[in-house]
């Protein structure tokens, strides 16, 4: 189970990095600007704005990966507290399936994983691993 969560959660991490590093170019979001007719803050020019919207969306993925591959870290080595970090990832990882076929599979497995690690926390307690003292 620790093995799949951390997979799981390193590829996604890997997943999210690499769409907004292809999708958020210089282009898309002039061209995104352009179509909302926007205007921009006075003393700074528009590709400024860009740059801005382009650096704080690329920080924000990594931001995001980042707390992914803490919960693989965590997962990997075995600590019990990351059981629940990990569940709470695997739940909304399991709510934000609505963009794309590859999202919509990692969706899938996300559920999946939530699910047995419900059953195994059950059942077993944290990584359905035997309870201490017993």
């Amino acid at each position: 189970m620790q093995l799949a969560a951390a997979s799981l959660l390193a590829v996604d991490a890997i997943v999210t990095v690499a769409t907004y590093l292809i999708f958020y170019t210089h282009d898309a979001v002039k061209k995104v600007f352009d179509a909302s007719g926007s205007q921009l803050p006075q003393g700074s020019s528009e590709d400024q704005v860009i740059t801005f919207t382009i650096v704080g969306a690329i920080a924000f993925a990594v931001f995001l990966a980042l707390l992914e591959l803490f919960g693989a870290l965590g997962a990997v080595l075995r600590w019990r507290w990351v059981f629940w970090y990990v569940l709470v990832l695997m739940g909304l990882g399991s709510l934000g399936g609505v963009i794309g076929i590859f999202q919509e599979l990692l969706s899938l497995a996300a559920i999946r994983m939530f699910v047995w690690m419900l059953i195994g926390v059950i059942t077993r307690g944290p990584w359905a691993m035997k309870r201490p003292g017993t």
